[in-house]
């Protein structure tokens, strides 16, 4: 990662783009969907001695991709985001990574595992009842799988853009000045990009074949009818954007040029842009 921002942003950016907001969700679509191939393995190709291997099982079901930026999302804006990664890759060819859309099998994983190891058992009414506590190890070792994939992604992605809406970050009633959200995941990846370590520009310039290459889980918020849990959200460290901010880039852009990204950084660091674009001569 080389650097976050904290866009604010809703459907109305659309109103003045090239195509419609249904038409860039279904180019984000699209360009999403090609990173989510079916895996369908079945539970004994992961088992040896009796121990399922969750390395395995990570590295197949929640794959690494190739993506030029990594976007932080309410699973309540799923439309929003999928319409943000359209009109990122048609308009500037950056490749997206929305975890919705990529990791959509957390929940069979745990359907597979709780099946094998949870005591799965029919019940009178036509459902299914489970062994409490397996469930929850299973949860843990699913979750633990799913965060450190993201954190994995988060690194790898030369930028982080927070989709900061009233759904995904909200305003602490006691201290106006501190952000906070419900979701565990929006939290989980705020901090794993504040900590994570910050890689030169000239890292992904440099391995170009990273920058251009081609090759929510379901988000499990922590949510319910009788539970609310709140955390404060860091976004001190991002860069706060908003609409006007991605017209000027959009403005600014020319097809010609190989790095879009660097137009959006000259405003915020624009000593290292023009570094490395003397050292690489582009």
């Amino acid at each position: 990662m080389f650097a976050g921002f904290n866009l604010e942003i809703d459907k109305h950016f659309f109103e003045s783009q090239q195509k419609s907001f249904h038409e860039y969700q279904k180019i984000g679509e699209e360009h999403l969907g090609a990173q989510c191939d079916g895996i369908e393995n079945a539970l004994s190709e992961y088992i040896n001695n009796n121990i399922v291997d969750g390395s395995k099982i990570q590295k197949d079901w929640f794959p690494e991709v190739d993506a030029d930026i990594f976007l932080s999302h309410s699973s309540g804006d799923k439309e929003l985001v999928n319409a943000i990664a359209g009109w990122l890759n048609d308009t500037f060819n950056l490749k997206c990574f929305v975890d919705s859309n990529v990791w959509c099998y957390a929940g069979d994983i745990s359907e597979m595992l709780n099946s094998n190891y949870s005591n799965k058992r029919s019940n009178d009414n036509g459902g299914y009842l489970y062994n409490h506590k397996q469930c929850l190890k299973v949860s843990e070792h699913v979750n633990t799988m799913l965060n450190i994939a993201l954190q994995k992604m988060i690194d790898k992605c030369e930028s982080v853009f927070l989709i900061n809406t009233e759904k995904s970050i909200h305003i602490n009633s006691d201290s106006k000045s501190i952000d906070i959200t419900y979701s565990p995941w929006i939290y989980s990846e705020l901090v794993c990009s504040e900590i994570v370590r910050k890689k030169p520009l000239y890292f992904y310039r440099y391995n170009t074949e990273l920058y251009h290459s081609i090759n929510e889980s379901r988000r499990f918020e922590a949510t319910s009818n009788n539970l609310t849990i709140s955390y404060n959200a860091p976004t001190q460290h991002l860069i706060k954007i908003n609409q006007d901010v991605l017209e000027q880039w959009n403005r600014q852009f020319d097809m010609e040029y190989p790095f879009p990204l660097d137009l959006l950084y000259m405003d915020y660091f624009k000593d290292v842009v023009e570094e490395t674009k003397r050292y690489f001569k582009y």
